[in-house]
């Protein structure tokens, strides 16, 4: 099974990169972490079923297959290192899409292929 994640604490715009990327992979779960930005869980609690979330405690890690990071790019950031991943996702099927690795070009999008263990590709 495939898996979205984001940061802990996370805020709107991870939140956003959730659901979008969600919306690009309708059979992956998107599933968010324990701790939320105070004004996202008070969104939330209005708006809970308009969106395809799946607590973490839900998900067998050990069954995933792939991970998905939106706002983030490693297991500690979200969330995810005390939860038993299987051994092989933890090098080899990671995908990163940040939004905040330039300065430059500060709304260029950037998608990080782990390849080959930790052989990334970087594509803009």
């Amino acid at each position: 099974m495939k898996v979205i994640v984001s940061h802990t604490n996370i805020d709107f715009d991870g939140l956003a990169s959730l659901v979008a990327a969600k919306r690009l992979d309708p059979e992956a779960i998107a599933a968010i972490g324990p701790t939320k930005s105070s004004s996202v869980t008070a969104y939330l609690n209005l708006y809970i079923e308009c969106f395809p979330l799946v607590p973490y405690h839900d998900i067998d890690w050990e069954q995933v297959s792939s991970i998905l990071f939106v706002d983030c790019a490693t297991l500690e950031r979200a969330g995810l290192k005390e939860f038993p991943l299987n051994e092989s996702i933890k090098t080899s099927s990671i995908d990163i899409i940040c939004f905040h690795l330039s300065k430059v070009v500060p709304t260029s999008l950037y998608y990080l292929r782990n390849v080959e263990n930790k052989k990334w590709t970087l594509v803009q």
